[in-house]
């Protein structure tokens, strides 16, 4: 997924960072890279995600500790991922 309006805890990371994401209040984090690009951040799932809704809360935790997050601009298919 493409997140906007991207927020960090602390300073954003320099390079693409392992984190569990949520994505919905009661989802269940799940394992991703989350690449950092300026306001905005691309998050990849291990496994992918059954309704990346635009305009939700996005959230980065690592372990119980929150890194940061953004709103879902959109949803990224599998085949255009390297047009992120």
């Amino acid at each position: 997924l493409r997140a906007r309006e991207v927020n960090w805890i602390t300073a954003p990371p320099e390079a693409p960072i392992e984190a569990k994401v949520r994505i919905r209040y009661r989802h269940n984090p799940v394992d991703a890279t989350v690449i950092p690009q300026g306001e905005q951040a691309v998050v990849r799932f291990s496994i992918p995600q059954r309704a990346v809704t635009p305009g939700q809360a996005v959230v980065f935790y690592k372990d119980d500790e929150v890194l940061g997050g953004g709103w879902i601009e959109r949803a990224i298919k599998e085949f255009d991922r390297e047009h992120a």
